[in-house]
């Protein structure tokens, strides 16, 4: 069962540590998906995110840089705007119209979002957390403007479709640098544990800043913990863009969900695959307020 864990943040310090029960391949497998735009491209009612590209290539560039003499991760897809779809992180692998298996999350270790998205029972009234899109699984048919075209299940990842890390998938973390996915108004945030070490997100809504992907990789590269690393690139490049606040007037709140034994993960020494979650394997949703 899941038990919560409250940070409140003011100062912050940064430590490496190391666990002993698994430890990393020498290349890491990365996907990238991110939307951005919505609006040019996707006849979406919500706003552009173009900087979500550049999000995600930014991390790629640091976490896979070219010609690198000890590389620790490679690149194994960079979905974006028309290309990026909602089952490609849908848990099972998936086939294109063509019937061509293609790399989804369940191929990678590290899998990162970015675009919009939605907590349960707010705009559209979901109920679930979802990541939107505005492709419906295909690169040439967009959802329509309006209610029923924002509510079409292949344009939004619901937490209970993602069940990541389910079978025999490899995915150990997830980050999703979108606006609300890891909100606790998601009756079933839990299901999304169902082999996965952790997922790294935010409770609130968010800026985005390609600076902060960068940051983050930077910080993995040096050996900090994952939940170390995210939370301090969330803190310096995503928190001073925030000028809104939730109704308990945080700015932003970062939020974690991790196996309790997957806690101290960094990308060379991290634990063996959790159990799903229900199966006995003890997790934690940790969250780190900032006013």
């Amino acid at each position: 069962m899941r038990k919560k864990i409250l940070c409140i943040i003011s100062c912050i310090c940064f430590s490496t540590c190391m666990v002993t029960d698994g430890y990393a391949d020498d290349y890491l497998k990365i996907g990238v998906v991110a939307e951005g735009e919505y609006q040019k491209s996707g006849n979406c009612e919500h706003g552009e995110r173009k900087s979500a590209v550049t999000l995600g290539g930014y991390f790629l560039n640091r976490m896979c840089p070219s010609g690198h003499p000890y590389p620790v991760a490679t690149q194994t897809f960079f979905y974006t705007n028309n290309k990026a779809w909602e089952k490609d992180l849908k848990a099972g692998n998936q086939h294109n119209e063509t019937g061509n298996l293609y790399s989804t999350i369940d191929d990678v270790d590290l899998a990162l979002y970015c675009g919009h998205g939605f907590k349960a029972y707010d705009k559209h009234n979901f109920p679930h957390n979802s990541m939107h899109f505005y492709t419906c699984n295909s690169s040439t048919k967009f959802h329509a403007s309006g209610e029923s075209g924002e509510r079409t299940d292949s344009s939004n990842l619901f937490t209970t479709e993602a069940r990541w890390g389910s079978g025999d998938a490899i995915t150990k973390w997830v980050v999703a640098y979108t606006c609300n996915f890891l909100n606790e108004t998601d009756p079933d945030l839990d299901q999304l544990m169902q082999g996965i070490h952790m997922v790294l997100g935010f409770s609130t809504q968010m800026y985005i800043d390609g600076m902060a992907a960068y940051d983050f990789a930077d910080r993995l590269w040096q050996g900090q913990k994952f939940i170390d690393a995210f939370v301090g690139s969330s803190y310096k490049y995503v928190y001073p863009g925030m000028n809104t606040t939730d109704k308990n007037g945080n700015k932003l709140v970062v939020s974690v969900l991790t196996a309790e034994k997957s806690y101290t993960d960094t990308l060379y020494n991290y634990s063996s695959k959790p159990k799903k979650i229900g199966s006995g394997e003890k997790y934690l949703q940790v969250n780190y307020k900032f006013k």
